[in-house]
């Protein structure tokens, strides 16, 4: 059984060259939106947690981040390395981990807290009478 990789390296055609370095390509930039996507929301995890100025710092490297996405969908406008906008790129990918990393701690202390303050309210709770 062939597949489309063996056509490919036993034949000449340009096309399936083409096509194999499309679906790397689409490939990549899939799992670069989801990325994107989850880094978009980072935002408003600094929001909750009222870290508004590490909220406003992703806020305007989520800008720079879309611009330098639309710009290397197009082949006519490949933004240069090492720009702003490629650091944008890079460093909001970066801080949005960041604020995963630290919403999670909150919530574990969050809950932590919680469970704290319903177990004094069950000590200081009378003992009823049988």
């Amino acid at each position: 059984m062939t597949n489309l990789r063996t056509i490919c390296y036993n034949s000449n055609n340009k096309d399936i060259h083409k096509a194999i370095k499309f679906e790397r390509t689409v490939i990549v930039m899939d799992m670069a939106i989801i990325f994107m996507i989850v880094a978009t929301i980072a935002p408003f995890l600094y929001i909750h947690m009222k870290k508004y100025i590490w909220a406003v710092v992703q806020g305007i490297l989520l800008i720079g981040m879309w611009i330098y996405f639309a710009q290397s969908l197009n082949p006519a406008t490949t933004p240069a390395n090492f720009s702003i906008q490629w650091f944008a790129f890079y460093l909001c990918l970066v801080i949005s981990e960041i604020a995963y990393v630290m919403f999670a701690i909150y919530l574990a202390k969050k809950i932590q807290l919680e469970l704290r303050e319903k177990a004094t309210e069950k000590d200081d709770q009378p003992v009823s009478d049988l």
